[in-house]
């Protein structure tokens, strides 16, 4: 009798046992570690990634000659864009100007029209109106005496431009001058119109055709709107080809960014990421 109850009692303590192992087995029959699970999860959430199923960087590494390539020639591709956020600074420079002399007052020079016509308030002339006198018929010595009595003054209809330092710009092209300043901001304010809405768009044009693709049609975009800038028979073309490629300008900045971070593991994504950036201002 006493071996059959030791018997019994060790059973029933194994089934216990066997019990408490299998409140810790999975469905699969392995059996699950709270502690290990809880460092496995820590070391995921730490790494951001399980290093098990990243394939990838095993097979290309965080950083090598392949990735180094690729970033400088990204980045390289992102200079031209530089061009085209610079490009106001010379195309609408701040430029001298004066009304434009009649064609009888040619040989003055442009500092003795602007004293003879061009009416002064004390501190300077107003290069946008000029004294209402006979400027065609009247001669010079009456244009002299005259100048010096009329108080009157008339708007300008045409001007003229020093462009001895930005040479031809968009304000000396059309006339962006007096009540037509805004106009120039207009023309910077659309090409910025352009970037807003292609750094809205182009995650989504990516997305759906590929990054590779749409940089490519973005550089191939930039090239054709970039010529049609220069050659802009009137102000609104400029006004809405600069738009288009502020919208073209982006894309490529934003495709080519997302390209150099996807190809890069580790600290690299974020020097990657900045030396990618060097390029544009």
């Amino acid at each position: 009798m006493g071996h059959r109850d030791e018997f019994k009692h060790d059973a029933a303590s194994a089934i216990v046992n066997l019990a408490d192992s299998g409140s810790n087995m999975t469905a699969t029959g392995v059996v699950d570690n709270p502690e290990k699970r809880r460092s496995d999860g820590g070391h995921r959430e730490a790494g951001g990634s399980d290093p098990e199923t990243d394939v990838v960087t095993k097979c290309v590494g965080d950083f090598g000659r392949w990735q180094l390539l690729i970033t400088f020639i990204l980045s390289m591709v992102n200079f031209p864009c530089t061009f085209h956020i610079f490009a106001p600074t010379f195309l609408a420079g701040t430029t001298p100007f004066w009304c434009a002399r009649p064609q009888r007052l040619i040989n003055l020079t442009a500092q003795e029209w602007i004293n003879l016509s061009h009416v002064y308030d004390g501190k300077e002339y107003d290069r946008c109106r000029i004294k209402d006198l006979d400027y065609e018929h009247a001669s010079m010595a009456d244009l002299i005496r005259l100048s010096e009595e009329v108080v009157s003054s008339t708007k300008c209809k045409q001007w003229e431009y020093d462009e001895t330092e930005y040479g031809r710009t968009i304000i000396s092209e059309w006339d962006l001058v007096c009540d037509r300043t805004s106009m120039v901001n207009f023309a910077e304010m659309a090409f910025l119109a352009g970037v807003a809405v292609g750094g809205l768009a182009s995650g989504f044009i990516s997305d759906r055709f590929g990054r590779k693709r749409t940089l490519m049609m973005s550089i191939m975009a930039t090239i054709v709107i970039g010529m049609a800038v220069a050659f802009s028979p009137c102000y609104w073309v400029y006004v809405l080809t600069r738009c288009f490629l502020g919208f073209f300008s982006v894309s490529i900045v934003l495709c080519g960014f997302v390209l150099c971070i996807e190809l890069v593991g580790g600290k690299w994504v974020t020097i990657s990421g900045v030396s990618y950036l060097f390029t544009i201002p």
